[in-house]
């Protein structure tokens, strides 16, 4: 993917663009060990379910960031 694109777009790309074929699943943060213990499979944290009524992406120093959603909406 790093060959494919510019680091300019290359996040942009990443939040909204393309087909991800990966199965994520929404629990909570005390069942995630007891999973990944029983299904034996690497699972990663990409975000969080918190009260509110937008959608905010955040850098790994908790910083918003500012992104043009143009991908597909599945509930539109």
């Amino acid at each position: 993917f790093k060959a494919q694109s510019e680091p300019e777009t290359r996040l942009e790309l990443q939040v909204s663009g393309g087909d991800d074929y990966e199965l994520c699943v929404c629990l909570p943060v005390k069942e995630v060990e007891t999973l990944r213990k029983r299904l034996k499979v690497p699972l990663t944290e990409i975000g969080r379910i918190v009260k509110g009524k937008d959608l905010s992406i955040l850098d790994a120093r908790g910083k918003k960031i500012a992104i043009e959603p143009y991908g597909y909406r599945h509930f539109s």
